[in-house]
């Protein structure tokens, strides 16, 4: 399913954090939201997930307004991890994941296997029973996007999904993304500082610069090293491997 924003305006008071923005999230692709930070992906994106209104203009969800679907048909259509997630003491990492499954009425083999599926994927089934507050930050991350995976999302909405993740599982995460999209459709919106990342797990690549957008390109498109190159000021280094794809590297912070 198609996402599209038509010229969205998002504010806090009379600030405008993202003004006149439009752009496409295709089906079935990954689009990948890049900035500095306090340019506006993470507004763009929660916009995008129908978590914060639009003050002007519309998020579509095919061609069905967001703002009109309901919040329990809506877990069923898109999930989200965000940067900094709630820890709910007292629950342990599979009353946490039940959670998921709140919307569904779809008996419990089936969000016993979903559960399942989503544990076993982001490698949280070793932890399963203990409490979510004894957990460290990378195995959050691990747990929560289990959380969203468990309610079998059409669209995968991560922020920042890699921040306070150990090595193996900033490693991992691009062929982890490959991996859900080729078991089921999945089309995922995230949003990430780290050029490097972006390049790994990208379709498309949208940058903002000061709440809107400034840069929509293909991650194939031949001259994509000189758009990013441009749009990062020159922050970020990139040079080709010799499988021909790009890699990035932080010049100075």
């Amino acid at each position: 399913m198609n996402i599209t924003l038509d010229n969205i305006t998002v504010k806090t008071g009379r600030k405008k954090l993202i003004s006149s923005v439009s752009a496409l999230f295709p089906s079935g692709r990954t689009t990948v939201i890049i900035g500095e930070n306090g340019s506006g992906k993470s507004t763009l994106l929660k916009a995008a997930a129908a978590l914060t209104p639009a003050a002007e203009g519309k998020v579509l969800y095919g061609t069905t307004d967001a703002n009109s679907i309901k919040t329990g048909e809506l877990a069923k259509i898109r999930a989200v991890v965000m940067q900094n997630p709630p820890v709910p003491a007292g629950l342990t990492v599979t009353e946490l994941l039940q959670l998921a499954r709140y919307s569904f009425d779809t008996g419990k083999s089936r969000d016993d296997a979903a559960i399942g599926f989503a544990a076993d994927i982001c490698g949280c089934k070793n932890f399963l029973n203990r409490k979510v507050e004894t957990l460290s930050g990378g195995e959050m991350r691990r747990v929560y996007l289990a959380l969203a995976l468990a309610q079998e999302p059409e669209t995968l909405f991560l922020d920042e999904a890699e921040a306070n993740t150990d090595s193996k599982f900033q490693t991992e995460f691009p062929a982890l993304l490959q991996k859900l999209k080729t078991l089921r459709p999945l089309t995922v919106v995230m949003v990430t500082h780290n050029l490097d990342l972006a390049l790994k797990c990208a379709d498309r690549i949208i940058g903002m610069k000061s709440g809107t957008v400034e840069l929509s390109t293909e991650a194939s498109a031949p001259e994509l090293q000189n758009i990013l190159t441009a749009f990062s000021g020159g922050k970020w280094e990139f040079f080709k491997k010799e499988d021909g794809t790009l890699r990035a590297v932080l010049k100075y912070r």
